[in-house]
Formats: C-alpha cells, structure tokens, sequence
C-alpha cells in the first residue's frame, strides 16, 4: 500500500489523480457544518459533517484509503521561525 502525505487538486478536470490503493492522512479541526465529532452508537467517537461526506464519497469513486486525526495544537497550521 503506498502513502501519500500531500495531495494536489487537479484543475479542469482534465487529469484523474491516481489514488487506488493509497492511504491518506487528513488533519482537520472542528468546525460545524463541515467537520463534527459525534457520539457512536458503539460508545466511540466518529467525524461527520460536510468535509465528511465528500472525502467518503471521493474516497469510494477514486479507492483510497484514509485517516483523519486532530493537531494536538488545535490549529491548521503555523509559519516556522
């Protein structure tokens, strides 16, 4: 299985990304109506929301895999110094 950190949008649609069989990392932070944690029926945690339903849906057309964790910091991100 290959692993990809970093995936590019493709412009046009003119260019399918080859993702079958990749496994994908996605940080996300909490922020309705997009991304939501919520409760399990099994007594767990799952992610829903927008961003949700279109990774699974791009997940299911171009098959791949993936993983969604929050950054301890709770941030997208900061500019190194």
């Amino acid at each position: 299985m290959r692993t990809m950190s970093t995936v590019f949008c493709c412009h046009s649609g003119l260019h399918t990304p080859q993702l079958q069989s990749v496994f994908l990392h996605f940080s996300l932070l909490q922020e309705a109506p997009f991304t939501m944690k919520e409760k399990s029926e099994s007594g767990g945690y799952r992610y829903v929301g927008f961003c949700i339903d279109l990774i699974n849906a791009l997940a299911e057309q171009l098959d791949f895999t993936y993983e969604l964790y929050e950054p301890e910091d709770g941030q997208y991100g900061a500019e190194e110094r």
